[in-house]
């Protein structure tokens, strides 16, 4: 793929993308205590990406491109190895660490919420159950009691049946 203007080849949006992403983590490596959003954000970019290029069907251009995150996977681990073994400054660990806390906390609290959620909807349906249920138990009742009315019926037109027959031969004779 060419373009007209100047016979470069044409970069797909995901190659664009991952050029900035690569930008931006060499520069995130110079000072990575300063740039920690920045550097969480490119991570969350990276792993959108990684999805994305499941899509593009030129498999060379695939496997480039998938080549290229795993260096900068390999890139956002020496990152975070930097992060974490900064000893004179124990304020970006701290700070690093918070970051992931309040991550995790947020995760916990989602999925708490969830759960909440779901327990209501649980009992909710419990409850239309135990209703079905009883209304259940009910028409079954009165099916039953229809049940022995028509036997009764039935046994009465039986009866009716064999008196019509008898009076009908005692007429004719």
């Amino acid at each position: 793929m060419f373009s007209a203007k100047n016979n470069a080849p044409i970069k797909l949006p995901e190659e664009t993308q991952l050029d900035e992403i690569e930008t931006t983590l060499k520069a995130i490596a110079l000072d990575p205590k300063q740039n920690q959003e920045e550097f969480e954000s490119r991570k969350e970019e990276l792993g959108i990406l990684r999805l994305e290029i499941h899509n593009i069907k030129n498999a060379a251009k695939k496997k480039e491109l998938q080549d290229r995150i795993r260096a900068c996977d390999t890139h956002i681990a020496s990152i975070t190895r930097k992060l974490l073994v900064t000893k004179d400054q124990p304020s970006s660990v701290n700070s690093y660490l918070s970051h992931h806390e309040r991550i995790l906390e947020k995760k916990q609290q989602d999925s708490l919420d969830m759960l909440i959620k779901s327990r209501q909807t649980l009992h909710e349906t419990l409850s239309v159950a135990a209703e079905t249920s009883a209304e259940l138990a009910k028409q079954n009742e009165k099916t039953k009691n229809m049940k022995a009315k028509m036997e009764d019926i039935n046994a009465d037109l039986k009866h009716s049946n064999s008196l019509l027959n008898k009076m009908s031969r005692w007429w004719r004779g």
